[in-house]
């Protein structure tokens, strides 16, 4: 389900209007574990074509520079097809693309806030308890729970939920969650049970190696099973 942000109601944000994004098949962009930049921009075109719904774009080594440029051609990439980027921690580059993943942050989400505007989409991790009563009051857009262990997604952060503490996130966190960490073909569908409508599953491994299209395929039609058993409507 695609979320605008209008007011209070649970899963549309907090305070202003902005841009819809529909987070139902979220892929974690990782340049550093591309081959090449030709590499790169293959996956996240066969990634398109395959049905995700947002793109992180994740750089870790690259200058602000380069992080900009990228950005840049990935909205070209993107234009038309509906689907949101957000960069991974770069304020900076925030302004060429559609919203900001804050995996870390030296400035209160309020300041962060203001630097960004109002109509950029701000998502933030729940490591804790703490974290998922406190964004609650924030104006932030939706939080990622981390459910199984994963190598690819922040491995220094141990923290994990797993299926039953992200059924205890959903019922307490009051925006769209994002799972992530260690989510395979083997295991989406019992997470997706846990989900509503407007959360998502993000993929970070499984999508970026191998056949992109057919896995983004077959993940698509794994969430759409497990909605449609909830009652819930198709992610597409």
């Amino acid at each position: 389900m695609s979320c605008t942000v209008l007011s209070m109601a649970r899963g549309c944000g907090l305070y202003a209007k902005r841009a819809s994004f529909d987070l139902s098949l979220y892929l974690v962009a990782d340049r550093g574990s591309a081959a090449s930049d030709k590499d790169f921009f293959h996956k996240v075109n066969n990634a398109i074509i395959g049905g995700v719904s947002c793109i992180q774009y994740r750089d870790l080594k690259n200058d602000n520079d380069t992080v900009v440029s990228t950005a840049r051609r990935l909205q070209e990439m993107l234009k038309g097809t509906g689907i949101r980027l957000f960069v991974n921690g770069s304020i900076e580059s925030a302004a060429y693309a559609d919203g900001v993943f804050l995996e870390q942050k030296s400035l209160s989400y309020q300041d962060i806030r203001r630097r960004l505007g109002d109509s950029l989409i701000i998502g933030v991790p729940v490591r804790n308890r703490e974290d998922a009563v406190s964004c609650n009051d924030l104006d932030v857009d939706y939080v990622s729970v981390k459910v199984f262990p994963s190598q690819n997604t922040n491995p220094t952060d141990r923290a994990t939920w797993g299926i039953e503490g992200l059924r205890a996130m959903r019922s307490l966190v009051r925006h769209p969650i994002v799972a992530i960490g260690g989510i395979d073909l083997t295991n989406v569908e019992s997470v997706a049970r846990e989900l509503e409508s407007q959360d998502g599953v993000a993929m970070v491994g499984e999508l970026w190696r191998g056949d992109t299209i057919s896995t983004a395929k077959k993940i698509r039609e794994i969430l759409n099973q497990a909605r449609s058993s909830k009652g819930g409507s198709h992610v597409i």
